[in-house]
């Protein structure tokens, strides 16, 4: 398995996307908004592209 390889700035987006979800919306995301959040915004920042 190969290593992941993040940095402060990689490791803070799914918190700062989640805190822009709860000011925009005014409650918490969905499981569905979550699991974008990994897709589009986590996993490619640590070098996976979005799940098929």
């Amino acid at each position: 398995m190969a290593a992941i390889l993040t940095d402060p700035k990689s490791a803070d987006i799914g918190e700062a996307r989640v805190t822009k979800h709860l000011i925009d919306k005014g409650a918490p995301p969905t499981d569905e908004t979550l699991e974008a959040i990994v897709d589009q915004a986590i996993l490619p920042a640590v070098g996976f592209g979005p799940r098929a």
